[in-house]
């Protein structure tokens, strides 16, 4: 796992998001708008560890994602 993805879930863990809660990405919060998070968060999808919501810059963790971050 990249360096980038552990700082994503870092953040899940920091808010204390469980599976299926959503966060919100703002421009703010860890450079959302950067290309290495963005492919971060893109390899995530991809790995089944998080899911994009469909409310703009939301993402909710997967039970996958969710142990990973209890590890992060």
């Amino acid at each position: 796992m990249s360096q980038a993805e552990t700082d994503i879930l870092r953040l899940f863990r920091r808010y204390m998001a469980k599976t299926s809660e959503m966060l919100f990405f703002s421009a703010g919060v860890a450079n959302s708008q950067t290309p290495q998070f963005k492919r971060a968060m893109q390899s995530l999808i991809e790995r089944g560890m998080v899911t994009k919501e469909t409310r703009h810059d939301a993402y909710s963790l997967t039970r996958t994602g969710f142990q990973a971050s209890l590890s992060a």
